[in-house]
């Protein structure tokens, strides 16, 4: 009986109620409360994912037809930008929004790992995060690029920098040095994480000075030079993403800005360790690769077959797992606690309340917060709930919330699973900070190749820094490495287990390494 004349048109919570009345919904909730938002995310998963196998398919049949050989790139599959607010960062008369929606899985991006089998999908191209593209920023696709590269797909990355010779945005380098910097910083990120990076600039003539074009052209030959060299991660930190996590929430995509772009802002990018960002799909099929500490900023949903699936391929192995502040507080239908227990081996108190999280470390006696700083708060102002605070395990970290309770913030545990021993580490809040991340990383064994808060990229082949603080620098190096500067084309050092050098910020350090085995 329904037709267009009729039918009641849904409304969107977050925008149209009062803001208060807004501010009430809880964050996470159970699929009684917002099935009509899965739902509609469903829908949009189904139509997203058809036009994209037609798209696709209908490219590869035109290129087979007039006898071409092309690869099919696409500038799609942005899962580490969930929850990125276009209009209040672009529009710079747009105030930003107390909320809004995510538009990632408002589009359809949900379950993107499906889509790496399609006919006519050769890989991705999308351009470099816009957040922080200038001098003591980080360099990460838009696009899904480790998990494009696990799965044997071309990654290109638009290196869109924005210079003096034109407007002032976008992290514009304001001098050769700071063009320099920014793209080297950018080169060493694609070497070490095995993907291809180009040089463009929509506004600024395609660098206009001879200067500009004396630094690519070293950058050209060492890209050349890169094809002959063996590419291998070195084990670090693994970021696994849910892209179907806003099916568990009220559609807000503020707390997984926080979550996910924000960590990489200011976070994990700046611990001396270097980070991979996958899919959920990637580990739930065993795919990843051996890194020693395993975080997942949003992993909201924990059902029984996912359950299974995270006792094989996470939970052992000495490593160390990080659950972010909503891990396990949905089963797929009911918003609670069990699954979390079940998960990460801690009971919680559960708070229903959307609450700011912010996060105090209180015990510096263990060696995962011995290092920190006496004043080391961490978190955000986003508020969202309800709030899980895990009890059973030694609490390292206060919950700076209502009441000034006792609540825990970071807690961490030893536990057993069906392969060895692994540590479980849960936290009410994110980002962490850099210094943090180093230690979760140094207890899980990773190899740390700086002490300071700098950008530094690493393969096992590849090593850069980036740093806006001039000063002595050393690089610790995981073996006994030959190192060629590759800035210079010089050799740097023979044999050597840790490199120095004096940095003059803004500036990036690029090193390739040979081991002596």
């Amino acid at each position: 009986d329904l037709d267009f004349d009729t039918i009641a048109v849904p409304t969107d919570a977050l925008i149209d109620l009062p803001t208060d009345e807004s501010a009430r919904q809880l964050y996470f909730q159970p699929s009684s409360q917002n099935q009509p938002l899965r739902d509609y995310l469903e829908l949009c998963v189904t139509l997203f994912h058809g036009g994209f196998r037609t798209l696709a398919r209908a490219m590869r049949d035109v290129t087979a037809r007039l006898q071409r050989q092309r690869m099919l790139l696409y500038d799609c599959l942005k899962t580490t930008l969930q929850g990125w607010e276009h209009r209040g960062f672009f529009d710079l008369s747009a105030s930003w929004p107390l909320a809004w929606p995510d538009n990632l899985a408002g589009s359809g991006h949900q379950r993107v790992a499906d889509l790496f089998d399609a006919d006519g999908f050769d890989g991705i191209l999308t351009p470099h995060d816009y957040h922080l593209r200038g001098v003591g920023g980080v360099y990460e696709p838009e696009g899904c690029v480790d998990t494009c590269i696990l799965r044997g797909k071309l990654f290109l990355a638009e290196m869109d920098t924005r210079t003096y010779c034109g407007q002032d945005h976008y992290g514009r380098a304001e001098n050769d040095r700071a063009f320099a910097a920014i793209t080297w910083r950018n080169l060493a990120a694609s070497l070490s994480r095995g993907y291809s990076s180009y040089w463009m600039d929509l506004h600024e003539d395609w660098f206009a000075t001879d200067s500009i074009h004396k630094v690519i052209e070293r950058q050209v030959r060492v890209i050349g030079e890169s094809v002959g060299w063996e590419h291998a991660d070195q084990p670090g930190i693994a970021m696994i993403i849910d892209d179907t996590a806003a099916a568990e929430t009220n559609g807000n995509g503020a707390p997984l800005r926080e979550l996910l772009v924000q960590e990489l802002l200011t976070g994990i990018s700046r611990c001396g360790v270097p980070y991979r960002i996958y899919l959920l799909d990637d580990l739930l099929q065993g795919r990843l690769p051996d890194h020693r500490v395993l975080y997942f900023p949003n992993l909201f949903r924990v059902d029984p077959q996912r359950m299974q699936q995270l006792r094989q391929w996470a939970l052992g192995f000495d490593r160390v797992v990080v659950w972010g502040p909503g891990t396990g507080i949905s089963d797929g239908k009911t918003i609670g606690s069990a699954a979390a227990t079940e998960l990460t081996g801690f009971g919680f108190d559960l708070m229903p309340i959307n609450h700011p999280r912010r996060v105090q470390i209180i015990d510096h006696d263990h060696p995962l917060t011995r290092p920190l700083a006496a004043d080391t708060f961490y978190g955000s102002a986003i508020a969202y709930g309800p709030c899980l605070h895990p009890t059973g395990g030694r609490a390292l970290g206060l919950f700076v919330g209502k009441q000034g309770r006792n609540l825990t913030g970071l807690s961490i545990r030893p536990m057993k699973g069906i392969h060895g021993t692994w540590t479980s580490v849960f936290t009410a809040a994110a980002p962490l900070p850099g210094a943090l991340w180093r230690e979760l990383a140094r207890l899980a064994g990773a190899h740390v190749w700086s002490e300071d808060n700098d950008i530094v990229m690493a393969s096992r082949q590849i090593v850069g820094v980036h740093s806006i603080k001039s000063g002595r620098k050393r690089l610790m190096l995981p073996d006994v490495c030959d190192v060629v500067d590759l800035i210079t084309g010089e050799r740097f050092a023979t044999a050597a287990k840790a490199i120095e050098f004096q940095l003059h910020a803004p500036e990036t350090r690029v090193f390739h390494l040979t081991h002596r085995l």
